[in-house]
């Protein structure tokens, strides 16, 4: 493919998954890149940290501080906010220059090669197996690191999908692939999920049934060998390693992702705990041939570090007056959550919320130890043994299991505020519901020759004083038409010539037939 493009100063509008865009090309920094259109068509890296630090940041735009005034029932319903907060963590400098780095290895490492397919041309990117294997990264910590976000974040800044115009044709690059392992995933789910993502980024509905119909994992390992080469793709990141069944997915499988590698010069990034990872490359050499190791979780032993996070979340608040972050607030956080961020943005949540359930009118490091011992039982135990053998399994069920109990609380708690409101305003709602009949009743006759206004102030002078319960529809109904009528609610301007005898009547016939 000869350099038939010219670079540009303008910037991708769009990235993220399912971002289609045509290529923008900038210089390369590195000379041996020079030409190289799937490197020169990629954005820069950030590398300063604070802009690493604004693009990794996330507040609450909505947040208003007036929600104070809302009833204690509503505010509980607003703190689950605090989730979408995002807070510049210290890996992530290390994450964008790695990622960056994986794409350029891949793509320097492979030539596109014009194939024919049915008498159709096409480019493949095809790697020269003489060549050394690229490596990826693999970005380990304890589950609630921020591991996944921060993933999220990062490839919102790539278009997925970039389309080369070069010599009147048309060339496709997929940047990345995000796969999530799901629960008790093996092998065939994973090249299925590499199939279904190649569908979601092209907005194909091809590739993923291509693969499924393939009936061994080494002829399904061919197909996604084939469509790496076929679409340019740069690396596939696997997020959640953790969830793959490791009881029944044979070491073989794992080193299939090496025989990729080696075919196609495209790495895998891997994402998870460093128990799974342990477990899905049991040889160090086949563990170094993935990629270099980014640790996700090595802020949280930096209790410094930890007061800056807290005080970012502090500035979102629904309690009844101002709370003030002190030392002793941030070290009853830290005590309860050791560092993890995900963990201590799950029990300022509780925190509030059970502040908003009961009378309190403040917290304290008690109160907070208490929320902890009650919502996440036995997790402060297991946060002290982290890094042992099944322990990130636990806590990640805990957590799961506090998460569906405060949803429910919410909805338990919603319940009956409406059935206390139905209770205490039945007669205003009845009187609601025959106002409602009263009003479709009348203008089935008249039609527009008395608004809704007009015949809500009927109805209501009618019932002023009066149980809706001891009200007879038909009459009711019938009194508020001859108040029109005869004119103590004020007439509509419309032409009215129409008998009304014959109104009367047709009054009186549907309700007859109601």
């Amino acid at each position: 493919m000869s350099k038939g493009y010219e670079y540009s100063d303008q910037e991708y509008a769009a990235g993220g998954n399912g971002s289609v865009v045509d290529a923008i090309y900038h210089k390369a920094k590195a000379p041996m890149d020079v030409g190289n259109p799937y490197i020169e068509a990629l954005p820069y890296p950030l590398t300063d940290i604070g802009e690493v630090a604004r693009y990794y940041t996330y507040g609450l735009n909505q947040y208003d501080v007036a929600e104070k005034q809302l009833s204690r029932l509503d505010r509980r319903f607003l703190v689950n906010q605090i989730r979408t907060v995002r807070v510049a963590l210290p890996f992530e400098q290390e994450l964008e220059m790695e990622f960056y780095r994986t794409l350029c290895d891949s793509y320097r490492l492979r030539k596109p090669r014009e194939v024919y397919e049915d008498g159709v041309k096409r480019i493949k990117l095809v790697g020269d197996v003489s060549e050394a294997a690229n490596t990826g990264f693999n970005m380990l910590g304890f589950s609630g690191c921020g591991k996944s976000s921060a993933i999220k974040i990062l490839v919102s800044r790539y278009p997925q999908v970039i389309r080369h115009h070069i010599d009147g044709e048309v060339y496709s690059q997929i940047v990345y692939l995000t796969i999530s392992c799901q629960p008790n995933s093996n092998f065939s789910a994973l090249y299925s999920g590499i199939g279904k993502a190649i569908d979601f980024a092209l907005n194909t509905d091809i590739y993923q049934k291509q693969i499924d119909r393939i009936k061994t994992l080494a002829g399904k390992m061919n197909k996604v060998i084939e469509l790496i080469e076929l679409f340019a793709i740069g690396t596939i990141i696997l997020d959640e390693i953790q969830l793959i069944d490791f009881k029944t997915t044979k070491e073989s499988s794992f080193e299939a992702l090496m025989v990729i590698t080696n075919e196609t010069k495209m790495a895998f990034c891997a994402v998870g705990t460093t128990e799974a990872y342990v477990k899905m490359f049991k040889e160090q050499r086949t563990a170094r041939r993935l990629g270099r190791e980014i640790n996700a979780s090595g802020y949280c032993g930096n209790e410094k570090f930890f007061s800056y996070v807290m005080s970012q979340l502090f500035c979102y608040q629904w309690f009844d007056e101002h709370i003030d972050l002190t030392e002793e607030l941030v070290e009853a956080f830290y005590e309860e959550s050791k560092g993890i961020i995900d963990q201590a943005v799950s029990l300022y949540i509780a925190v509030q919320d059970e502040y908003l359930k009961s009378n309190r009118k403040s917290i304290s490091p008690e109160f907070i130890a208490a929320v902890s011992k009650r919502r996440y039982p036995n997790l402060k135990l297991l946060l002290e043994r982290a890094s042992e053998p099944g322990v990130q399994e636990q806590i990640e069920k805990i957590m799961r299991g506090s998460k569906e109990q405060y949803e429910h609380e919410l909805s338990e708690a919603k319940q009956q505020e409406v059935m206390q409101h139905l209770v205490q305003n039945a007669a205003e709602i009845d009187i609601s519901s025959l106002i409602r009949r009263t009003i479709a009743s009348i203008q089935q006759v008249v039609g527009s020759m008395y608004d809704e206004k007009q015949i809500e102030k009927a109805c209501k002078d009618i019932a002023s004083g009066t149980e809706a319960s001891s009200i007879d529809s038909g009459s009711f109904i019938q009194q508020v038409f001859s108040m029109l009528q005869t004119g103590k609610a004020k007439k509509s301007t419309q032409d009215r010539r129409t008998k009304r005898k014959s109104h009367k009547d047709m009054l009186q016939s549907i309700l007859d037939e109601t």
